[in-house]
């Protein structure tokens, strides 16, 4: 794909890569591959492309023209894209700044959140982060100013500079401060959080902490509750008698003993 890109406008020529974003996600007439050292936009006026998917790798058969500065190479059907292979894995390169280098490819790039609207947002004054409609990300949810994210997606040029595209919701990630915890929007909204910040990580915490006060709470009145129950059985399957404390019955057993009669009370006559 290099040497394709060092092409003049209008010569054909035939590359390989590997296809990192389908037609239909940035715009219908186009998608990109990518090789080891460079990627480039496939192009289709009458939007014929065969039946592809992420990580098949395809040669590709085409006219090397460009689109506001940006590099493609033009095909005239889908004959020209033939499907070679399938399930390549392509790693996302770390950036700091786009370059000529890595338009077409797949990167990483880091920042904060520092402008955003609808269809863009921009990270550490400098890094353009364009939005298309056919990724599904909603910018307002996963572009929020002061926060910082990273950000997977394919270089592209449009005229003198250069931004980025992410595919979909999965290539926005927030990061917290210390770059430990990552946030996916998508995750969180459908209740599969993977990390927290800190604050989050407080705040199951406290939950954590009120749960088991309450299975304590709810266990103990069970078992009060089982243990009336049982004494009320016990009381009247076998009723108790009462028991007379020590002093009591000591006191109890002298008074009941026979009075032997007195030395005059027995010469007392009747």
């Amino acid at each position: 794909i290099t040497t394709f890109r060092s092409l003049e406008n209008g010569q054909e020529a035939t590359v390989e890569g590997v296809v990192t974003v389908l037609p239909g996600v940035f715009g219908s007439q186009y998608f990109y591959i990518q090789d080891d050292d460079a990627g480039v936009q496939v192009y289709s006026y009458s939007k014929a492309f065969p039946e592809l998917s992420i990580g098949d790798r395809v040669r590709v058969t085409g006219e090397k023209s460009s689109s506001r500065s940006e590099t493609r190479i033009k095909t005239a059907e889908e004959a020209d894209i033939e499907i070679i292979g399938h399930d390549e894995l392509v790693t996302p390169i770390e950036v700091s700044a786009f370059a000529e280098e890595q338009e077409g490819m797949l990167v990483l790039v880091e920042g904060e959140v520092v402008e955003r609207s609808s269809t863009e947002a921009i990270l550490n004054e400098s890094i353009e982060v364009v939005i298309k409609s056919g990724t599904g990300i909603e910018s307002s949810s996963v572009f929020i100013v002061g926060t910082t994210v990273a950000v997977v997606g394919i270089v592209s040029q449009s005229d003198e500079s250069y931004r980025v595209l992410p595919r979909d919701t999965d290539d926005v990630n927030t990061i917290d401060a210390d770059d430990s915890a990552w946030i996916q929007p998508a995750q969180a909204a459908s209740g599969r959080t993977l990390k927290t910040t800190d604050g989050g990580e407080r705040e199951t915490s406290r939950k954590n902490i009120f749960l088991v006060f309450f299975a304590l709470a709810v266990a103990g009145i069970i078992l009060g509750a089982r243990h009336r129950l049982w004494r009320k059985h016990a009381q009247t399957t076998h009723p108790s008698t009462p028991v007379l404390d020590q002093s009591s019955k000591h006191g109890e057993s002298e008074s009941q003993k026979p009075t032997l009669p007195t030395q005059s009370e027995q010469h007392t006559p009747q």
